[in-house]
């Protein structure tokens, strides 16, 4: 009989600890996906860009000041570096053929406007920082966007 109480009890106990187990998997896996989600806001690094990211019609290496519509309603500027990848490098496995950096997470507005000039708005701290930027990079051109794909150089 002591065997069989023994074998009891380590069944008991395997079903407890087999139940605490599992429920220690879903919070982690909770945890993971909640992580993974804020993470998400922070991606600076693209190398399968949207395609609005892209537009073929400008040069790269490029700065990009890129506004786009927000889920709110608002606007949200992204200012990005673009720039090209060969064919055979490892990070071009999508085929997009260039990658997106992120070098902020974005400009909000309520709405965008164009200037009352008609031109593309540019933030104004992320516009100084693309300039600054842009000498340390070797001078690339820098692109304001508008929420249509409409674009223009902005000059220094």
């Amino acid at each position: 009989m002591p065997h069989e109480e023994i074998k009891s009890d380590l069944e008991a106990a395997a079903e407890r600890l087999s139940q605490a187990v599992a429920v220690f998997q879903r919070e982690v896996s909770e945890a993971i996906s909640a992580a993974q989600e804020e993470v998400g806001d922070y991606l600076l690094v693209d190398y399968d860009p949207a395609p609005e990211s892209l537009l073929s019609t400008l040069p790269s290496p490029r700065i990009q000041l890129r506004w786009e519509h927000a889920d709110d309603g608002g606007c949200i500027c992204h200012y990005e570096l673009v720039f090209p990848l060969e064919k055979a490098d490892v990070r071009n496995d999508a085929g997009a053929g260039h990658c997106v950096v992120a070098l902020n997470r974005g400009h909000k507005s309520s709405s965008y406007k164009a200037e009352t000039d008609g031109s593309i708005k540019v933030p104004w701290r992320d516009g100084v920082h693309a300039k600054l930027d842009a000498r340390h990079l070797g001078n690339p051109p820098i692109f304001a966007i508008d929420p249509s794909g409409r674009h223009e150089r902005v000059e220094e």
